[in-house]
């Protein structure tokens, strides 16, 4: 009898990706606002007070963009190595993703592709608050 195997990541995991596999905190910063992008904004704002103060500086980072239902974030967001994205995009033809790869929302050719941009905020901070709101349902907060 074959036994099987599977991983089981432990939370901790997301601050070790966040901090590892981004190089510094420019690249972190660039990978959120690359988020905004993918997420169809038109404005995009950063904050960032008292960057010296580790335990009172504030980086915030705001858009215009889709937003997020409590769905999303649970079974996509949440969830490292989701097929959420290439559900959407295997609506197309193969052609059609190689050529184009365009979110029908904003026919904008997506900057990100590994998920990586979500753990980014972890080299930034220790206290992750998330807010958005996906039109036509609740705003969602959460602390990560």
């Amino acid at each position: 009898m074959k036994e099987s195997f599977i991983f089981k990541p432990r939370a901790r995991l997301l601050l070790q990706l966040g901090d590892q596999l981004i190089k510094n905190e420019n690249i972190a910063l660039l990978e959120l606002v690359k988020n905004s992008y993918d997420a169809c904004a038109t404005q995009v704002s950063v904050i960032m007070k008292k960057l010296d103060d580790s335990d009172n500086g504030i980086i915030i980072v705001e858009d215009n963009g889709t937003g997020m239902d409590m769905n999303i974030i649970q079974n996509a967001w949440m969830e490292p190595g989701s097929d959420y994205k290439e559900k959407i995009y295997k609506q197309w033809t193969f052609a059609e993703y190689v050529q184009n790869k365009i979110t029908e929302e904003c026919k904008r050719i997506p900057l990100g592709e590994k998920g990586i941009g979500r753990f980014t905020a972890h080299k930034l901070g220790n206290v992750i608050e998330l807010v958005t709101r996906k039109e036509g349902h609740k705003e969602a907060v959460r602390q990560l």
